[in-house]
């Protein structure tokens, strides 16, 4: 692994829209800020992608395939970025932690529980970082959120709503497998595999708690052409509450509305706007809501300093990342997490497969 004075060395796996629009960004921006990191190479499938990659790093070296790229550069490197389709990650992350580099990686982590406990099992032995990109949980408007649940603000949480519509999949870049979400070899599934992990962890980190049971129904509505869900409804139930998700790629409009229900209010996110709403009791005379109003705090976190709160996000999960390999988690509590999600999004599926059927969840695995 290299030893670089001025930071981490990295590399990139796949040149799609993540890594230009979102990861890279951050790492010119701390490159420019001397904030600790280098890019170094990047190694990507498609001729075409590859003919971009001067135009954003012209020092880079380039590669035609991550097993290249890593025997030539293992002694030069620290870590690699994957953003490849999740049914390459396993093979890429094992070599990667095999050759001594630490590996930051897009959701899900693989296609199974069993394969992503596998790279656990490979991270421990190597003693190399595996850190999942839950970009979700560093927007602005959910960081918010999390201060006012730690402050208190809303009591205890009861209930979470994840609310997530899209009038279509995400597409990948039009010079290699546009529509390799809705192909299960590439994805391992539709959207319960490509948009609903991302509301399985912030469910988990709003609830506070492991869930025990839970029901769904998955529907595919365009199965002319793809043979993938594309619309998920599923209930959890948790020691201490329930939680909704509704993830949609066939909605009328692109937006997220999360909700966190508590013993003496709710916060509200809606896009970029976040709201809090606090019980304050009246003293009259009792009414069908209870003898209480309610105080409301609204804010709008958008930035135009940056393309999109994914974007915002990244910066601070790099960071996240970087204080992981300096403290030696090489499987810490977002890695758990990523293993939680993969689970609980096999139990979506096998739910759904009998007809909505409650299915138990285990969920204290030791890892």
């Amino acid at each position: 692994m290299a030893e670089n004075l001025n930071g981490l060395r990295g590399a990139l796996i796949g040149f799609g829209y993540a890594q230009r629009d979102i990861h890279l960004p951050t790492y010119l921006q701390r490159a420019k800020e001397s904030r600790g990191v280098e890019i170094v190479a990047v190694a990507d499938a498609s001729d075409a992608r590859r003919g971009l990659i001067s135009q954003h790093l012209p020092e880079a070296r380039v590669y035609t395939d991550y097993d290249i790229l890593i025997e030539q550069e293992r002694e030069n490197l620290d870590f690699v970025d994957i953003a490849t389709p999740p049914s390459f990650h396993p093979e890429i992350a094992t070599s990667a932690m095999e050759n001594g580099l630490h590996v930051l990686m897009e959701t899900p982590l693989a296609l199974s529980s069993t394969e992503l406990m596998g790279l656990i099992k490979k991270a421990k032995e190597t003693k190399r970082v595996l850190y999942p990109c839950h970009l979700y949980q560093h927007m602005p408007t959910v960081k918010a959120l999390k201060t006012e649940l730690d402050a208190g603000r809303i009591g205890r949480t009861r209930s979470v709503t994840i609310n997530m519509f899209r009038n279509t999949h995400e597409r990948g870049v039009p010079e290699w497998q546009t529509h390799w979400r809705r192909d299960p070899k590439f994805s391992g599934g539709g959207i319960v595999m490509g948009e609903a992990i991302q509301g399985i962890y912030l469910t988990l980190a709003w609830m506070k708690s492991l869930p025990t049971e839970l029901t769904a129904k998955i529907r595919n509505t365009d199965n002319e052409n793809y043979d993938t869900e594309d619309n998920l409804s599923a209930s959890l139930t948790f020691p201490n509450g329930w939680a909704q998700l509704q993830i949609s790629w066939t909605a009328g409009i692109c937006k997220d509305l999360f909700t966190v229900h508590g013993e003496r209010g709710a916060i509200r996110i809606e896009d970029d706007d976040i709201e809090v709403s606090m019980m304050q009791e009246t003293g009259g005379e009792e009414l069908p809501h209870g003898a209480v109003t309610w105080v409301k705090e609204r804010r709008n976190l958008f930035s135009e300093s940056q393309t999109s709160h994914l974007s915002q996000g990244f910066d601070p999960l790099f960071e996240q990342f970087t204080h992981s390999i300096d403290r030696g988690e090489y499987a810490g509590q977002e890695t758990r997490d990523a293993y939680l999600c993969l689970h609980i999004a096999e139990k979506i599926y096998e739910s759904a497969k009998n007809k909505c059927q409650e299915v138990e969840l285990q969920t204290d695995v030791s890892l």
